[in-house]
């Protein structure tokens, strides 16, 4: 093989062992017609890095607060009803109930005209343990509807609770999610 076609050979070997870094440099000193040094090159791409940083703020930030602000409005216009565990009684008996408000801003439908306050909507976790609804009792008037400020009494089916902290989830129709926290004594 002749001298030149091994020299040929390695230049191509050296060419395709460049970095992505060592081709950006080459690129960008053949744009700038200019010979650097190490040092500069790493000086001149940290400032590339911190102007390409700062521009990007400068665009992403009003169009981050833009959209979230229609994600508010939208919230705002068909925005969930939210719901409150007032209190639990009865942890450790038969007769376990969880007693719900509505907070509001709309109404909660408790089920259709032929199922009313149909317990299937309704899961209660005790701790990491899910609790069959048996029963949804209206505690002020009986129409279907929990109404804003209204109390619901959900009649859960009786186990052992074990633990000094327990967290009480209640998830109800309409993607409405309560939590409550119980330190037992």
């Amino acid at each position: 093989m002749p001298k030149e076609a091994r020299f040929r050979d390695s230049v191509k070997y050296f060419y395709f062992r460049k970095t992505i870094a060592e081709r950006l440099f080459s690129s960008f000193n053949d744009f700038l017609m200019i010979e650097m040094s190490g040092a500069s090159k790493a000086a001149l791409l940290v400032t590339i890095l911190i102007i390409s940083t700062l521009l990007a703020l400068l665009f992403l930030t009003p169009s981050s607060a833009w959209i979230s602000g229609s994600l508010e409005r939208l919230d705002l216009v068909g925005s969930r009803t939210s719901l409150e565990i007032v209190a639990v009684t009865g942890l450790g008996t038969d007769s376990l109930y969880v007693y719900v408000r509505n907070l509001g801003p709309g109404s909660l439908s408790l089920g259709s005209s032929a199922k009313q306050r149909d317990p299937t909507l309704w899961q209660v976790f005790i701790g990491e343990k899910q609790f069959k609804v048996m029963e949804v009792q209206e505690l002020e008037k009986e129409d279907n509807v929990l109404d804003v400020d209204e109390l619901l009494r959900l009649n859960l089916e009786g186990r052992e609770i074990s633990g000094s902290k327990i967290r009480v989830k209640v998830y109800g129709p309409g993607a409405t999610v309560a939590e409550f926290l119980i330190n037992k004594p």
